[in-house]
């Protein structure tokens, strides 16, 4: 592998748009993932591949690669294998022949499902271990993907979820404390919509409402979590920067969060979080500290 050339030229895999400058339509969550998984990398060249750019512009990008990264999205919840992204991305790693890495696998199941149940829930099983056999190193961010991926036989190893090290990269420290901030989340939007009923949606409605109230500070890092905060009659801030969302972390005292990924950072600086599970992602930040919020 070309890890240890200082010049080696990566290219990410990811969701959201990343770059120079900030638009109010990115995944604020795979970006922190993205920065994160940047600092677990020897020194190099770092360049994005965006899902769904037309093929014909895949391959001058792949030329121009030594090591292939994917990053950002758990890439483990039902029937994934049948996703338009999950066959986009096969066929990119498909067509490069050099070392790939898979950095923050994560899983993305019902919060009451155990692994026989997951594993009884579809037949897709050996189009996903095909697809992830095509790494040379897997790193998982919560244990239950490491459960599922050593049912299926696939080496990997179980680490911290890369967004822990966003803080760090980008060179934010922890500063003091002057208010708590509450990070709404639409679950309505999300990959597990149809994994909840109405009445939780009640609930969790009236929680972030409630929990919206006094001198907390509300956010929104993803435009569906703008329209569910007007929703909803809130006031939420529009973040669409990684720097501006860790600045504002490192000045709170604790942090309730709709959003893993908004957490994760805010326990790598010393922060309480509380997080709001709608799946299996939680975990993830649950392993590094965060406390459950009951909805």
């Amino acid at each position: 592998m070309l890890l240890r050339w200082r010049k080696t030229r990566y290219t990410h895999i990811i969701d959201s748009w990343v770059g120079c400058r900030d638009v109010p339509s990115c995944n604020i969550g795979d970006r922190m993932v993205w920065l994160g998984a940047r600092s677990r990398l020897m020194p190099g060249r770092h360049r994005c591949l965006f899902y769904f750019i037309p093929e014909d512009r895949v391959e001058p990008i792949l030329k121009k690669t030594d090591v292939l990264v994917l990053t950002g999205t758990p890439w483990l919840w039902g029937d994934c294998e049948r996703s338009h992204k999950f066959l986009w991305v096969d066929r990119v790693l498909r067509r490069f022949h050099g070392p790939k890495l898979a950095l923050g696998i994560g899983s993305c199941y019902p919060l009451d499902w155990d692994l026989d149940r997951i594993l009884n829930s579809g037949t897709g099983w050996p189009l996903v271990k095909d697809f992830l056999n095509q790494f040379d190193l897997i790193k998982v961010r919560d244990q239950l993907a490491s459960d599922l991926l050593t049912a299926l036989e696939i080496p990997h190893e179980l680490e911290p979820c890369p967004s822990w090290q966003a803080a760090r990269t980008l060179r934010v420290k922890s500063q003091s404390e002057d208010y708590d901030v509450a990070v709404l989340y639409d679950p309505a939007a999300g990959i597990s919509a149809g994994t909840l009923g109405a009445d939780f949606f009640r609930r969790w409605d009236k929680y972030w409402v409630k929990r919206s109230q006094g001198s907390t500070r509300v956010l929104s890092i993803h435009p569906a979590d703008t329209s569910y905060a007007q929703r909803l009659g809130l006031r939420a801030e529009p973040v669409a920067s990684c720097r501006r969302l860790l600045e504002i972390l490192s000045r709170c005292r604790r942090v309730y969060s709709g959003r893993v990924h908004a957490a994760i950072p805010a326990l790598s600086m010393g922060k309480d979080a509380y997080v709001a599970a709608v799946d299996s992602r939680a975990s993830t930040a649950f392993a590094l500290g965060a406390k459950p919020i009951e909805i």
